[in-house]
């Protein structure tokens, strides 16, 4: 026959709890220590808030005879399993677990968690339309008097939205969280607060709302310097330094990408660095530090070629062109556009981007036809892509070649539809 504190301690570690977090707010660590070796006898609330953290009766901590779990208990140990396989990254073994679970068959008092769940699964499958229903769903089921758990749901929400490209709404959802932590009288979520910041900083850069974008990022590396909790501080900087180069800050934005990269190589994540060598590379050649840029973009593509990352390959080669270009050494601009233009996706936009650099070296080299043939071609696929600055720019180069080949008429025509899209684009 098992003793209570026995029986406690056993429910404890079958779900994968410590003893803090069975203490939660309500207890001491060391007070559940006393519990389960039955040196002292809990009040009926302590007891009501153990059964409720692990998921069972007050009766069934209270029976002296074993007894099964019943169907709700065992459908809360599966999600709490499952919900610890998915902390550590065993993605594939959390969704093996939860699949054994009958959505038919689930309790509502747990169907909200288990809707959050397939949600965040879904997400890490890149399935965001179904993350977003599923998250959706969640928040029609979840209590919200657990308030943590129910604005992780927001922000699980927001970054399916963000992942699917629909930046308005990641924002909007964002800022729903945002509004609930506000609410609360006493909120020490600190992690959650820089997450949603993050989503809502990300969405305004996508949505080209650079200054807006720079204003959270400035208000989150002060709230981590306030709690002393720098959590993804390095994505913060990288993307601060990507709003300061459309803003054309480039002091600033030097400054924080620097700090980012050396976040990044600290933590050896060399998947980030590669992108904050290239960002650098940018933001140097835009400040006129032409030598520094081709420095830093040498460094990117040698990485990205450790890694065998292919569009990184072809994305930090272009920008080297680019800076080779800047510089006046076509020959070495050409050569790298050349290797590299036939491992992109044709109808990728660094297809464009490559055959718009040639064009504009074999203009400077006076080779107009060839200029024109390059042009062509690039227009002919940014007009397929949803690039509307590209196809701006596009559309620029192509009637300064047309231009030079005594074509004014038609090149009038390019340069009044470019400066169109651009006011547009305002």
């Amino acid at each position: 026959m098992s003793t209570l504190g026995l029986r406690i301690k056993e429910r404890r570690k079958a779900i994968g709890l410590t003893q803090s977090d069975l203490a939660g707010a309500e207890l001491s660590s060391g007070m559940v220590s006393l519990i389960e070796r039955d040196m002292t006898n809990p009040s009926l609330k302590t007891l009501e808030h153990l059964a409720k953290t692990l998921e069972v009766s007050v009766n069934y901590l209270l029976n002296q005879e074993e007894a099964e779990l019943s169907g709700t208990e065992d459908a809360g140990v599966l999600l709490r399993k499952t919900e610890g396989l998915l902390r550590v990254g065993k993605h594939e073994e959390a969704q093996k677990m939860i699949d054994e679970l009958d959505q038919t068959h689930i309790p509502a008092s747990l169907k909200g968690r288990y809707l959050k769940l397939q949600g965040e699964l879904a997400i890490e499958r890149a399935e965001y339309g179904r993350a977003i229903d599923c998250l959706n769903n969640a928040l029609l089921y979840l209590d919200s008097s657990v308030m943590d758990e129910y604005i992780d749901t927001f922000y699980h929400l927001a970054k399916s939205h963000l992942n699917a490209s629909a930046f308005s709404k990641s924002i909007d959802v964002a800022m729903q969280g945002m509004l609930l932590l506000d609410s609360l009288p006493t909120n020490k979520n600190i992690l959650l607060r820089l997450q949603l910041m993050y989503v809502q900083a990300y969405g305004y850069a996508r949505l080209k709302s650079y200054e807006k974008a720079m204003e959270i990022i400035d208000d989150a590396l002060d709230y981590m310097q306030k709690t002393n909790c720098f959590y993804n501080e390095s994505l913060f900087r990288m993307l601060n330094g990507l709003a300061a180069l459309y803003m054309k800050d480039y002091e600033k934005g030097i400054k924080h990408t620097k700090m980012a990269l050396a976040l990044f190589e600290e933590n050896k994540q060399s998947e980030y660095v590669t992108g904050c060598m290239t960002n650098l590379g940018i933001l140097l050649r835009e400040s006129g530090d032409l030598n520094q840029s081709i420095d830093y973009l040498e460094q990117s593509v040698a990485l990205a070629e450790q890694n065998d990352s292919q569009w990184n390959i072809v994305n930090s080669s272009l920008e080297l062109a680019t800076s080779y270009f800047r510089l006046n050494q076509w020959s070495e601009a050409k050569s790298l556009c050349e290797r590299h233009i036939q491992k992109v996706d044709p109808e990728d936009a660094l297809q464009v981007k490559m055959r718009l650099l040639l064009a504009q070296i074999e203009y400077e080299d006076k080779q107009y036809e060839q200029a024109k043939w390059w042009s062509d071609d690039a227009l002919a696929i940014v007009e397929r892509l949803d690039e509307r600055q590209l196809l701006a720019k596009t559309l620029r180069v192509h009637a300064q070649i047309l231009i030079e080949q005594h074509q004014e008429r038609q090149a009038i025509e390019y340069l009044l539809r470019s400066n169109q899209i651009y006011e547009n684009l305002l």
